[in-house]
């Protein structure tokens, strides 16, 4: 594998790789560019609160 890097903090190093491509093989750059919310990652979070009036005891 090759790759390029730049510095940057991210999880607890310095550098983070910025393209990753096969050995032998040129780097396929793509010119689109996405903006908003990508499909690479998708992350939901659901809080259910217990009704205080059942969870206290007498």
């Amino acid at each position: 594998m090759e790759f390029t890097f730049e510095a940057a903090e991210q999880d607890g190093y310095s550098f983070r790789a910025v393209e990753v491509w096969p050995a032998g093989q040129a780097p396929v750059r793509s010119h689109d560019e996405v903006f908003g919310a990508s499909p690479a990652y998708h992350s939901t979070l659901t809080l259910t609160f217990d009704n205080e009036d059942e969870t206290r005891t007498p």
